[in-house]
Order: structure tokens, then C-alpha cells, then sequence
């Protein structure tokens, strides 16, 4: 075949010039898919040309794709000591310390943005500090990133302040709303969009709540029904929480208690906050719901949504044995559809390994099919070397899960409860996402079996 010939031709290159590492890092390119002997080819490779840039860089990736983070990072330290002036061997150098150390990770950062002020990079690495860090963390290198990086002339800052946004409106909508207009003053035709339906959004929704507190309880609901909610941003995932709890405390005010009870239980059970669940909580109290009514309501609820799920009979990678869906009748389970060489699955694992340490093994359970079949010889030096809890599984070929599930974009994640049917598709597992997507879980958890 083509590819064994070309294999042949440079194993011969490579036996007749021996100390050039070139030929080396060709064979691992062409064996991607072969870690064993990619491994071999690249260690080769650094024996030959121990301070090889392009064998350091090649290197460092593959460490990184097997897991070993750690190990990635002291080869992409190597690649940058060796010209302290290559911006792009310090970033990657900075960079992978995101996945190492956190600390050392922002120290570093502040060291890049000064030896490479020029240099529009330094936004990437202020936004990666600010998706890893608690609340508190998350504002104040957002803040940094505005100020450091002015959104008007950095694509990356300006995708950070959608999430700085939703932080504010979580906190102060007044804050929010002076934001947005800021931001509207100095964003491009496209973003002038977003940041106008925050202000329209906020507009409304101040006029709605000062009516309430003039008891204009039917004014304020009028009002509500012509708000236009934000869409596809983490700011709008914000305005939609407020929306939903500003209308049940209007309906409250205004003796639709009952209304206000149903109508938030409907919207917490589809897009669960521990905020909205505290909101619930008074209402049915309010109506003289106890505890555990209101526990019951809220599986009712979720047992309305609910799907069939077409079961599988997959291989397993590290025995000689199928699974399917039924053998975990009784637990959760998180279908986690990716592949080995998809950045976002990488992202997302830390988070979804996190579930899996919270609710345990017996009870949570993450299936995570790999969608291309010439990628499975990755997969278990992936788990293994990042010690995720999964169970990875083997799909016939590189078609099947979009002709049976349907499935086009990756990672997808769907929640099945303890009956195998599907309830949620929860979006990628990130730090913002992440206690939504815990509630789910114990909601699920929480039904009987």
C-alpha cells in the first residue's frame, strides 16, 4: 500500500543517516495513530537531537495527548530555554502550566505579559486562569483582561466579557447594565448585537421589578412577556435564571403563588440552579408544600423529560467483553461521545472526572464511546495516563454513532437515568457548567428504582 511504502522509504532514510533526527520524527508523524511506536520514534528522535526544537515540541504534544501533563510541561520549559526570545516556545510553556499548577501557572502568566508586551497572547493565557478560578478568581482576571487587553482590539478579551458580564449580572444587575453599555460603546457591528439585547434585556427587566415594588404586579408581568431573552452566551444563561425568578416573585407578589410555584419548577427542572432551587423552595412552602412534596413535584417534573434511548452492544478496550446501557440499569450514566484528538473532550475530562469522584463509581457512571475508530490505540494511554474513571468503548466504525444517534459534533453528553431512558443533554462539562450539571446528576440520582 502507499502508506507502507512511504513507511519503508524513510525507515531506510533513517537507517542510512543515523544521526539525523529528521527522519525520526517523519516515522512518528506517519505512525500518529500507533502510540507504541510513535513513542519509540520520538524517543529516538531526542536521543539522536536532544535540543531539537521540532523534536521537543513533538514530543511534548504526545506526552500531553497520553496525559502526562507534567512530563509536557518540562519539555515545552526545555523548548523555551533554548531562545528565551521565541514568544511562541514561552506560551507554550506558560500555557501547559494550566494543567499543572495553577499558582505557578498565574505567576507565569504575568511573566509573559511582561517579557512580550506586544505580544496579543497573554489575553489567552489571563481568560485560561480566569475558567479555572473560584468566582472571586474568575471577576478579577476577567477585569485584568479587559484592562491589560481592551476588548475593542483582542478577539479573546472580547469573548471574556460575555462571562464577566454574567458575573456581574449574577451579582448586580445595575453593575451588569452599566457594562453592557460600555461594551456596546466600543464593539464591533457584529458584537454591537449581543451587547444591545443585554441592555434592551436589562432595560426591561429593571422597569419590571420597579413595578413590583409599586405593587403594579399585572404591569410587571406585562412587562416580562415582551422582554426578548438574550441568546448563545454565558451572559445569557444568567438573564434567563433572572428572568424566570424576577416573574415568579411578580406572579408571588400578585397572588399567583400557586402559578409562580409551577412555573419556576418547570423551568428548575430543565435548567437546575442551586438559586432557582432556594427561590422553589419558599413558594412551596408559601402553598404549604413540606419538604418532601416538593422533592416529589420536582421528579415528576423530570420524569417528563425523559426519552427511549436506543440501547448498544459495545466492546470494551480492556476486555474481551460487550457492554450496552442495561447493564447499568440502576445508575446514572454519562454517555460522554469523543475522541482522542478532540481539544474540547480534553478540556471537559478534569470536570467530568470530578462527577465521578463525588457520586462514586456505584452510583455515576461515565461511558465514553470513541467515535473514530483509527484514533482507539490513543484512548486507553489517555485514560490511563490522566487516571480518569471512565469506561471507554469501541464503536464499529467512524459512521456509526452519527447513523444510530445522530450524533455530528463532539464531545455530546447525555445524562441516562437508573431506566436507561435519556433526560438531559448537558452541553460540554466546564467550571461554569459544572454545578448544573451536579444538580442534574442528584436529581437523577434522587429518583426511585
Amino acid at each position: 500500500t502507499e502508506a507502507a511504502a512511504k513507511q519503508a522509504k524513510y525507515e531506510k532514510l533513517a537507517k542510512d543517516n543515523p544521526t539525523k533526527a529528521v527522519y525520526q520524527l517523519i516515522l512518528a508523524n506517519n505512525n500518529a495513530y500507533e502510540p507504541v511506536k510513535m513513542q519509540e520514534y520520538l524517543y529516538e528522535a531526542q536521543r539522536l537531537e536532544p535540543n531539537n526544537p521540532d523534536v521537543l515540541r513533538m514530543l511534548a504534544q504526545f506526552e500531553k495527548l497520553k496525559g502526562n501533563n507534567a512530563i509536557a510541561a518540562e519539555l515545552y520549559k526545555r523548548l523555551s530555554d533554548l531562545d528565551p526570545q521565541d514568544e511562541d516556545a514561552a506560551f507554550a510553556y506558560y500555557y501547559s502550566l494550566s494543567d499543572v499548577d495553577h499558582e505557578q501557572f498565574k505567576e507565569k502568566t504575568q511573566e509573559f505579559i511582561k517579557r512580550f508586551p506586544k505580544s496579543e497572547r497573554g489575553a489567552s493565557l489571563l481568560y485560561q486562569i480566569a475558567s479555572k478560578g473560584d468566582e472571586a478568581e474568575k471577576v478579577a482576571y476577567l477585569e485584568k483582561l479587559k484592562s491589560t487587553y481592551p476588548p475593542d482590539k483582542n478577539q479573546t478579551s472580547m469573548s471574556g466579557m460575555s462571562d464577566l458580564f454574567s458575573m456581574y449580572l449574577h451579582s448586580s444587575p445595575d453593575k451588569a447594565l452599566t457594562f453592557a453599555r460600555e461594551m456596546l460603546a466600543s464593539a464591533s457591528e457584529r458584537g454591537k448585537t449581543e451587547w444591545q439585547g443585554y441592555i434592551d434585556f436589562l432595560t426591561g427587566y429593571k422597569q419590571a421589578e420597579s413595578l413590583i415594588k409599586d405593587n403594579r404586579t399585572a404591569d410587571a408581568l406585562q412587562m416580562l412577556e415582551k422582554i426578548k431573552l438574550p441568546s448563545r452566551s454565558s451572559g445569557a444563561r444568567e438573564a434567563t435564571v433572572k428572568f424566570n425568578l424576577l416573574k415568579s416573585a411578580a406572579q408571588a407578589a400578585g397572588g399567583q403563588t400557586e402559578a409562580a410555584y409551577e412555573g419556576l419548577k418547570t423551568f428548575y427542572v430543565k435548567s437546575p440552579s442551586d438559586e432557582v432551587r432556594s427561590e422553589l423552595t419558599k413558594l412551596g412552602k408559601a402553598i404549604g408544600r413540606k419538604e418532601s412534596q416538593i422533592e416529589n413535584d420536582i421528579q415528576t417534573g423530570v420524569s417528563g423529560l425523559a426519552k427511549p434511548f436506543k440501547d448498544f452492544s459495545l466492546a470494551l478496550y480492556d476486555q474481551d467483553k460487550t457492554v450496552s446501557l442495561a447493564d447499568y440499569r440502576g445508575k446514572v450514566v454519562l454517555l460522554n461521545f469523543w475522541y482522542p484528538l478532540c481539544g474540547p473532550c480534553h478540556a471537559e475530562a478534569p470536570y467530568i472526572q470530578k462527577l465521578v469522584e463525588k457520586y462514586g463509581k456505584d452510583k455515576f457512571v461515565v461511558l465514553a464511546p470513541n467515535a473514530f475508530p483509527n484514533q482507539d490505540s490513543l484512548v486507553v494511554p489517555f485514560f490511563n495516563g490522566n487516571k480518569y474513571d471512565f469506561i471507554p468503548l469501541k464503536v464499529p466504525d467512524s459512521e456509526y454513532l452519527k447513523n444510530e444517534y445522530q450524533i455530528r459534533g463532539y464531545p455530546t453528553n447525555y445524562l441516562i437515568d437508573k431506566k436507561g431512558n435519556r433526560v438531559f443533554e448537558t452541553g460540554n462539562v466546564s467550571p461554569e457548567r459544572l454545578r448544573q450539571i451536579e444538580l442534574m446528576v442528584e436529581m437523577l440520582l434522587a429518583q426511585q428504582w
